[in-house]
């Protein structure tokens, strides 16, 4: 397991791009910038004719830094750092980001999608070492990295996904629906030894399960601790298990 930890880690810290998992430690982190570059020039920039790069690459580095995102929150975001940019501009960059693959956008559950529109976007990555490399932030944030790979890993062997929030704030990282009908909800809590956090993530999921009547309950976390009571319909699934 301590072999598992280590490498694990690894990944969620610098990703999983062949050549930087094969590069030094130390030249990692310059690798992933290099190839940020690459991302925001190549793939975003001179494919929508974009000759002044410094928006999209603000832009880029706010959602990298973000967990839910709004048109106006990044356009307050970018207006305080004095960059001028209409809301309709951050939509068009947002579509251009998506469509070179580099970012994912997910809803929320709603009945409607006019409904949908009304609230945050949870946003994705395709590597979690752009998510470090290029982080504003002094600590890594883990269990973000880990619901990273747990998008990914969900979204390849299913189809229609949301996150689910109730009015109360209640919230779970994952709704799986097929045919409206929602059949299994996945809470990802990177670190269960903390009762606190573990109540609220437990609580969140059982009753996301009784309002969308699914009884197929997931709790993701890196490893199960040895001493675990939970409702019986909630399946714990190790990170060594999930991938």
């Amino acid at each position: 397991m301590a072999r598992f930890r280590f490498l694990f880690d690894e990944y969620l810290t610098f990703g999983a791009l062949p050549a930087v998992v094969l590069t030094t430690k130390e030249k990692k982190q310059e690798l992933l910038q290099s190839y940020f570059q690459t991302v925001v020039q190549k793939d975003i920039a001179e494919r929508h004719k974009i000759n002044n790069d410094t928006v999209l690459k603000t832009l880029l580095k706010l959602l990298l830094n973000s967990s839910y995102i709004t048109i106006s929150k990044l356009f307050n975001s970018l207006k305080s750092m004095s960059i001028p940019v209409g809301k309709s501009t951050i939509d068009n960059y947002l579509s251009y980001i998506e469509s070179s693959y580099f970012m994912s956008e997910m809803y929320i559950h709603k009945s409607s999608v006019i409904n949908q529109l009304q609230y945050p976007r949870k946003v994705y990555f395709v590597d979690t070492g752009f998510m470090t490399a290029l982080s504003t932030k002094f600590s890594k944030n883990m269990g973000r990295l880990f619901e990273n790979i747990v998008f990914h890993k969900l979204g390849r062997e299913n189809e229609t996904m949301y996150y689910y929030k109730d009015d109360k704030g209640n919230e779970v990282d994952f709704a799986i629906l097929n045919e409206g009908k929602a059949t299994a909800l996945y809470q990802v809590c990177f670190d269960l030894t903390d009762e606190e956090t573990q109540s609220r993530e437990v609580r969140s999921l059982v009753k996301a399960g009784t309002t969308l009547n699914c009884q197929n309950l997931n709790l993701l976390t890196l490893e199960k601790p040895d001493v675990l009571k939970l409702p019986q319909e909630i399946r714990v699934i190790s990170a060594a298990e999930f991938l």
